[in-house]
Formats: C-alpha cells, sequence, structure tokens
C-alpha cells in the first residue's frame, strides 16, 4: 500500500493519517532507541494512543513511512484488495532466497499464481492439518513460556 500511495498521490496523503508529530529531519526515528524492548514497548503505546483509530502512521525518516493498521476491518479491507497488492520496497530482500512468488510478486505476476495455489487453501483441506497446527502452536507456545521465563530473570 505504501508503495502505492508513494507513487501514485504524495506523502501528503500518508501525513493526514494519525500518528505522533513527526521531526522535519529525523521523522519519528528518534523515539526508538535500537533496544529491541525499547521499540517494542514505544510500539505498543502508540497502538494504545491510537487504538480507537485502528491505524497510524511512523515515519523512519522525513520520507519514510511506516503504516500500522491493526483493527480488522481495515486490514481486512487492504488485504481483500486486488488491486493494491504493490509490495514495498523492503520484500526485495527476499528476492535471492524465495525468487519472485506469491510472497514477494506484485502486478499480474501475483494474480496468476494466487489464482494457482488458491486450491490448496480451501476449508476441506485445512481441516486435515488442524491437529497439526495446534500440535505445533503448543510447542510454539512453550518455547515461548520458557525465552519469557528466561528473560525475567536476567532483567
Amino acid at each position: 500500500m505504501i508503495s502505492f500511495i508513494t507513487k501514485h498521490r504524495s506523502l501528503a496523503v500518508l501525513k493526514q493519517l494519525p500518528g505522533p508529530k513527526p521531526n522535519i529531519f529525523f521523522g519519528n526515528a528518534l523515539w526508538l532507541t535500537g533496544e529491541s524492548d525499547a521499540n517494542m514497548q514505544q510500539v505498543l503505546d502508540w497502538i494504545e494512543e491510537y487504538n480507537r483509530e485502528g491505524i497510524f502512521c511512523v515515519w523512519l525518516g522525513p520520507t519514510y513511512p511506516l503504516v500500522l493498521i491493526y483493527k480488522p476491518d481495515l486490514c481486512e479491507t487492504l488485504l481483500s484488495s486486488s488491486k493494491h497488492i504493490t509490495k514495498a520496497p523492503d520484500y526485495e530482500f527476499l528476492h535471492p532466497w524465495l525468487g519472485t512468488g506469491v510472497l514477494t510478486s506484485d502486478g499480474e505476476k501475483w494474480k496468476k499464481r494466487r489464482k494457482l495455489i488458491t486450491p490448496t487453501f480451501h476449508f476441506t483441506i485445512l481441516n486435515d492439518f488442524i491437529q497439526v497446527c495446534e500440535e505445533q502452536a503448543a510447542i510454539f507456545v512453550s518455547h515461548l513460556e520458557v525465552m519469557s521465563v528466561f528473560r525475567t530473570n536476567r532483567g
């Protein structure tokens, strides 16, 4: 979505979104310390502050907007669009590993590949994987719990 807006409109559109007031030279980057825990807390604070809107824009410099959307209806509008599917330049670092598949491609290439894989994700097929997903989710949660205990004991 960002690529679409910056190509076809101006960054002024994004400046109308809610968000912390950016510095003219650094955007909101000065709010982020570089320490992952502090940065995550800052993002969570912004989410709480802009909770009612469900969307906000943070600037990582004067011309690098980062739009965070976290309300399901807003996410659905964006994700269900077949028009606004241009990937941000950030996806280019994945090309050496993943090529230009469904995750990294856009436009006609994305549409063709998405049509090919759509039947794979039909509900009747996905039902066969519920037990495996539940088992793997439980393993994942147990790993997170161990990391949380480790991090708590360190601090």
